[in-house]
């Protein structure tokens, strides 16, 4: 049973996530490579108690968040970060030096 799953759409926001965190990026680590494989997470991602995703924000993001909440999991979308970048990897490319 873990208890904290971090949940990437792509493995270049994964990186992206370890540049911004460094050592405090630990949990469990889901890389989709594509929301299709959605469904091959999820038994991993109920057994979770905690879920932090960090999708597109597009609406392919939109409705994977939707997928995932429906599940009733304790999900806590990450997106809110950054807001008004494609991904968390086009956040940290477009962040001030």
């Amino acid at each position: 049973h873990s208890s904290t799953v971090l949940l990437f759409e792509g493995f270049m926001d994964f990186l992206s996530y370890v540049v911004l965190k460094g050592n405090a990026a630990t949990g469990n680590v889901i890389v989709l490579n594509s929301t299709v494989n959605l469904p091959d997470a999820l038994p991993i991602l109920r057994k979770a108690q905690k879920v932090y995703s960090f999708l597109d924000n597009d609406p392919t993001g939109d409705t994977t968040t939707a997928k995932i909440k429906a599940e009733g999991l304790n999900l806590i979308d990450g997106r809110k970060y950054y807001q008004g970048h494609k991904d968390l990897n086009e956040y940290l490319t477009n962040k001030p030096k």
